[in-house]
Formats: structure tokens, C-alpha cells, sequence
């Protein structure tokens, strides 16, 4: 795992960016636990943005992203089928609207930085604009195929902890903190006919339906492809 010589640094947002963000939410969105709607937060964003502006700064301070932020509401909807099969149903994850507001600003500060350094390794498709998922599936695909016709199989075993690659790619000190902070003490609901389930740790992984969860995936398997294209071993 190459460690990256350049250091992250989060920054403070300020609250004409916090007001512009306000103002585009979608008015559509699905509710989370706190039951502030998103058309009430675009309405009073002229008044609220300076008392978020300061929360938001506070958490970049202390290195601390607050518990209260950390909740997901998970709610079954149904895809198709039968309604009465729970097969027919996926979970949505909803958070609340000013973590994600928050989560925008720090997600624009990492990718523009593992932009401009050259961290994303070019091969790493998915989530990327320009960078389609399609022609990773074909290269892998024929590398797969072409291990089978001579007898051979590929194997590829990740053992790395998330906090760790963080670090290595430049993510450290105070900064490294508040992503520890941020990923730590996660807690869902499920909200099914107006009533709550008793909540629940998210043990691993990154919640769904955050603004983060693709880009941090990015940085989990970056490196993989600097390991060696294929581990091959004789049948």
C-alpha cells in the first residue's frame, strides 16, 4: 500500500455555501428522523444557515461528527411482485438532510484533493465521471476468460481496515479523527405503517444513502489494482 506524502487538511464552510445548498434541496425527498422536511429547511435556509454554518465548523474543530447526525431512518419499498414477500422489497436509507448538506461540503474538499494529487488510480471506474463501469466489466471479463482456457482461476482477497488507507493517502491527524468519528457509532431504525423499530448499530460498511459511501468505497479498493492484475494460481 503506497503511503501518499501529501497531507489532507479539512476546511470550515461557510454560510453562503450552507444557503446555497439549502436552497437547491429537493422538495421531494423522503422525511428522516428528525421530521424537518426539506421544504421547511429550503424555506427558512436565509434564516437557519448561520446557526448550521457554525455547527457544521464546530464538528471540522473538534474532530467530532455529532451522534444525532449519525441516525438512518430504513424504510422497506416495494420493487414488484407480491407485497406479502419480503424478497419484493429493498431498503432505503434515509439520513438527516443537514448531515448530508455537510457531508457535500467535506466530500467536494477529499475528491477535488485526490483529484489534484493524482490518488485515484486511473483504472478505477464507478462513481467517477468519464470513468464507466462497462469497460472495467469487459477487461475483467476477458482476463477472467482467459484464465479459464488455461486452466487456471483468479482469486482476490482484501484484508485492510478502512481507517488505515484513509491515512496512507494523506488523511491524518485531526482530519483522520473526525472520519473515525464520522464512521463510528452508527445507528438505524426501520420505519414500517408509522412505527419504529428499536434502533440498531451499523456494524460495518458505510451507511447507505450517504453522500460519502461511493467516494470513501473509491479509496477502499484503489490501490487493489497496484497489488498485481491477478493473483493466478494452478488448478
Amino acid at each position: 500500500m503506497k503511503r501518499h506524502s501529501t497531507t489532507f487538511q479539512l476546511s470550515e464552510i461557510k454560510s453562503s455555501r450552507v444557503l446555497k445548498l439549502l436552497l437547491k434541496l429537493d422538495v421531494s425527498k423522503a422525511t428522516s428522523l428528525d421530521q424537518i422536511s426539506n421544504k421547511i429547511l429550503k424555506l427558512a435556509g436565509p434564516v437557519i444557515c448561520k446557526q448550521l454554518t457554525d455547527l457544521c465548523n464546530l464538528s471540522v474543530k473538534s474532530g467530532v461528527f455529532p451522534n444525532d447526525w449519525k441516525l438512518a431512518k430504513v424504510s422497506p419499498i416495494h420493487k414488484t411482485g407480491e407485497r406479502n414477500d419480503a424478497n419484493n422489497y429493498r431498503p432505503i436509507s434515509v439520513l438527516l438532510t443537514i448531515a448530508r448538506i455537510f457531508e457535500k461540503h467535506i466530500y467536494e474538499q477529499l475528491y477535488d484533493y485526490l483529484c489534484k494529487n493524482d490518488i485515484l488510480d486511473s483504472r478505477q471506474s464507478g462513481f467517477r465521471s468519464l470513468h464507466p463501469t462497462v469497460t472495467a466489466l469487459f477487461d475483467l471479463t476477458n482476463q477472467w476468460c482467459f484464465n479459464i482456457d488455461r486452466g487456471m482461476i483468479s482469486g482476490v482477497v482484501f484484508l485492510v481496515v478502512f481507517l488505515t488507507k484513509l491515512e496512507h493517502v494523506g488523511v491524518r491527524g485531526h482530519s483522520l479523527e473526525w472520519f473515525n468519528s464520522y464512521l463510528t457509532n452508527r445507528y438505524q431504525f426501520v420505519y414500517i405503517n408509522g412505527i419504529l423499530s428499536e434502533q440498531n448499530m451499523i456494524k460495518c460498511g458505510v451507511p447507505q444513502g450517504s453522500i460519502f459511501g461511493p467516494l470513501l468505497f473509491l479509496i477502499y479498493i484503489n490501490d487493489l489494482s497496484n497489488i498485481t492484475d491477478f493473483e493466478i494460481m494452478n488448478i
